[in-house]
């Protein structure tokens, strides 16, 4: 049995908290989430905010993950968007999860369309309000971590209520 908690606040709006332990992306109870949306969505993406440490294996794990690095702030990794190679979303989550546990505000973003990548790198360069993405993009799904580390916050412009209903009932 799963024991997550799903709350949905509204269509768009949906938090996930683990039951048993910290948030931990590689668990098998995210497979069909993430098989899920690597079929539907085109581009997937990496954003992570305020590194807990640095060490040359991130800067390793971060060559072998990404496609490409599309900001790197100071080049030392404090604030980072990549487009994440999507085998490792679906047969290797774990050296992904390595990468989610290095921040304290991680997120995978789910675009629809690539032509939305240039609205990401825009506002992720301008701020960090997840909200002001969801109304510029479209086809668009935010998962990310904030204060609680049990907890899986997804925002989207798709009724992503549906979504989760349908992975995890």
């Amino acid at each position: 049995m799963i024991s997550l908690d799903i709350k949905v606040y509204d269509k768009n709006f949906v938090s996930i908290k683990d039951l048993s332990n910290d948030l931990n992306i590689s668990d098998a109870k995210w497979n069909r989430l993430f098989e899920l949306l690597t079929k539907v969505f085109k581009g997937f993406y990496f954003f992570g905010n305020r590194i807990w440490t640095n060490s040359d294996e991130l800067d390793q794990t971060l060559d072998y993950l990404s496609e490409e690095i599309l900001i790197d702030q100071n080049k030392d990794h404090s604030k980072i968007l990549f487009h994440v190679k999507e085998s490792f979303l679906i047969y290797n989550r774990k050296l992904v999860s390595q990468v989610w546990d290095y921040y304290e505000y991680p997120c995978f973003i789910f675009l629809g369309e690539n032509e939305n990548e240039q609205i990401l790198i825009q506002e992720f360069k301008n701020n960090l309000f997840y909200d002001d993405i969801v109304e510029k993009a479209e086809d668009i799904i935010i998962m990310y971590r904030s204060f609680e580390p049990d907890v899986l916050w997804i925002k989207s412009d798709i009724n992503v209520a549906e979504i989760i209903e349908s992975v995890f009932n």
